[in-house]
């Protein structure tokens, strides 16, 4: 069974993976973790409002891809947040009313705190929030990445996302968002599922 397996187990869902907005970064992250056989590509589903994204997850990466995030949101275990910052609240909106409480949500949003996704999902639910931020060369297989957790989210959730790299090395740095700053979290050479 995968990290991503164990992480939501009790939620009934045809997907481990939900990308929400298909650009460049979410494209490595699923090519990587297809690539190292962590998840298969029927176990993905994407949403991006660009028809030449959804094109090339389902051409070159046999991704599903659809266009309302609320699709994925609904069918997914495990969210990556991988939409522009100024689009994010946006998003958030769509999102909550189709997923679980127990939907783990990771974000690789620049500038995009866990506080503030938490917020905007709203409806007085105690969400999943990891949040993970990777540098450009991840794009590559190669970087680094700094992961902090939301208010909600367990030691299982932060060890999942942790778990899965899609690059080489490892890394660390798993504060609470509000206890530090992305600049004082610790990481190590490697490149995590999902990157942020």
């Amino acid at each position: 069974m995968s990290p991503l397996q164990c992480a939501v187990d009790t939620l009934p869902a045809m997907y481990e993976l939900g990308i929400i907005g298909a650009g460049n970064m979410a494209e490595a992250i699923a090519r990587g973790v297809t690539a190292k056989k962590l998840l298969q590509p029927n176990e993905i589903i994407a949403a991006d409002v660009a028809p030449a994204r959804r094109e090339l997850f389902e051409r070159e990466l046999k991704i599903k891809a659809v266009e309302q995030n609320a699709d994925v949101a609904r069918q997914a275990r495990v969210i990556l947040l991988s939409v522009k910052p100024q689009m994010m609240a946006e998003a958030l909106a769509a999102l909550a009313p189709a997923m679980s409480e127990q939907t783990l949500v990771v974000s690789i949003a620049a500038g995009i705190s866990t506080a503030f996704i938490e917020k905007h999902l709203g409806g007085g639910k105690r969400w999943r929030v990891v949040r993970v931020m990777p540098n450009t060369p991840m794009l590559v297989g190669e970087g680094m990445s700094g992961i902090a957790r939301g208010a909600n989210a367990s030691d299982e959730d932060m060890a999942t996302v942790a778990s899965v790299r899609v690059g080489r090395g490892s890394g660390r740095g798993h504060g609470r968002q509000d206890e530090r700053r992305y600049g004082d979290v610790r990481v190590g050479a490697g490149i995590f599922f999902p990157s942020c």
